[in-house]
């Protein structure tokens, strides 16, 4: 059987993140009150929340989204749409 490396590399990020998920929602939490919630975001949707996430970032007046200026500046390249 031949694998791809792409096909790969995706596969075993998405059973990185199906763990973290699993470690989130087994962790302790305050008072005992499990209101977290948890999801995985892929491919057209991936593209849209980061997007959504730069624009309520600079509504706010705030950079808590990007770790780095470098990395705004690499989202905004391929969030045209979000651009104001």
């Amino acid at each position: 059987m031949l694998y791809d490396e792409r096909t790969l590399r995706h596969d075993q990020a998405l059973d990185i993140a199906q763990k973290m998920l699993e470690a989130a929602r087994t962790a302790p939490k305050g008072k005992g009150i499990d209101v977290i919630e948890c999801a995985v975001v892929d491919g057209d949707e991936q593209e849209a929340l980061a997007c959504a996430m730069r624009a309520s970032a600079k509504s706010a007046a705030t950079s808590s989204f990007c770790a780095t200026r470098a990395a705004c500046a690499r989202a905004s390249a391929w969030c045209w749409w979000a651009r104001a």
